[in-house]
């Protein structure tokens, strides 16, 4: 990946959790699941959830723009759904 390339993934029903490689970092802008999930910073041991979106019945979404790394990454669950997130390369 370069600086300034878009980065996104979805998946079915389960955990992400994206880490970039060494000295990258990116600039996550969106994020959401299909029903109930949160979605955190981790850095393998501690996931935060202060970025916490809970949805019933709908599209649980949540746009933002937060900065991870290597060491402090993005985390996504969705429970008995799908979840993803898009963002883009700064370094």
């Amino acid at each position: 990946m370069a600086v300034g390339d878009i980065i996104s993934a979805v998946a079915p029903g389960l955990t992400l959790n994206f880490v970039p490689a060494a000295g990258v970092e990116i600039i996550i802008m969106y994020s959401g699941t299909a029903d109930i999930g949160f979605i955190g910073i981790s850095d393998g041991v501690t996931t935060t959830q202060s970025l916490t979106q809970y949805s019933t019945g709908g599209l649980g979404t949540y746009i933002y723009k937060v900065g991870i790394t290597n060491t402090n990454y993005l985390y996504v669950a969705a429970t008995n759904s799908n979840c993803g997130y898009s963002g883009i390369q700064i370094k």
